[in-house]
């Protein structure tokens, strides 16, 4: 019980650093799934939306989305999330990575052993979906895992020509650089801007 009450508190620490530091939605291994709860997991699309028409997201820029998705109701919430440094983000979102994984890998489980409970199911074939469940289910770790700068960087070219393409059709303002403490300190980068380390 500690345990889910700690992961909880991870959320709310998340979104607090998300209403500060809104790139941090782009960051590797983010993603709203993560959120358990439904209430913080709509606050984070409501920053996705303001970011994704072009503006920075504020107080009432959110406020206006989640009118427009009638969820008035998460006014109180948002208000009340504490705004936090974005500097523990990564640890907060591979903690919650690593509840994501658990619980697709209890759902492959189960899944598997119900499958076997079935009169006729053929056993090699309940073998190699739960194979394949597991692996989809470790991907995410198994990718993050491997931080070296010779995997990191075609990949990381990849997402800021990406972000870049996004920026020019307008559904994307900030771009980082997706090194956490340099963005933290810099900011997102916007066109015609240079910055020497």
């Amino acid at each position: 019980m500690r345990d889910d009450q700690s992961l909880f508190a991870y959320e709310e620490a998340l979104a607090g650093q998300i209403l500060v530091s809104p790139s941090l939605i782009d960051q590797d291994g983010f993603e709203p799934l993560l959120f358990h709860d439904l209430d913080l997991r709509a606050i984070i699309g409501a920053v996705a939306a303001v970011r994704n028409s072009g503006r920075k997201p504020d107080d009432l820029l959110l406020l206006d989305v989640l009118r427009k998705q009638g969820r008035e109701d998460l006014v109180p919430r948002l208000a009340g999330l504490q705004r936090r440094s974005p500097a523990n983000s990564g640890f907060y979102i591979e903690k919650l990575q690593e509840r994501r994984q658990a619980g697709d890998l209890r759902h492959a489980l189960a899944k598997a052993s119900e499958d076997l409970d079935q009169y006729d199911v053929e056993a090699p074939r309940v073998a190699d979906q739960l194979f394949q469940d597991v692996t989809a289910a470790m991907r995410n770790s198994t990718e993050s895992a491997d931080s070296s700068l010779t995997a990191a960087l075609p990949r990381w070219g990849d997402e800021l020509n990406a972000r870049i393409m996004q920026r020019k059709s307008k559904t994307l303002v900030e771009i980082g650089t997706g090194i956490r403490s340099i963005d933290v300190v810099t900011g997102a980068t916007h066109p015609g801007e240079i910055y020497i380390i």
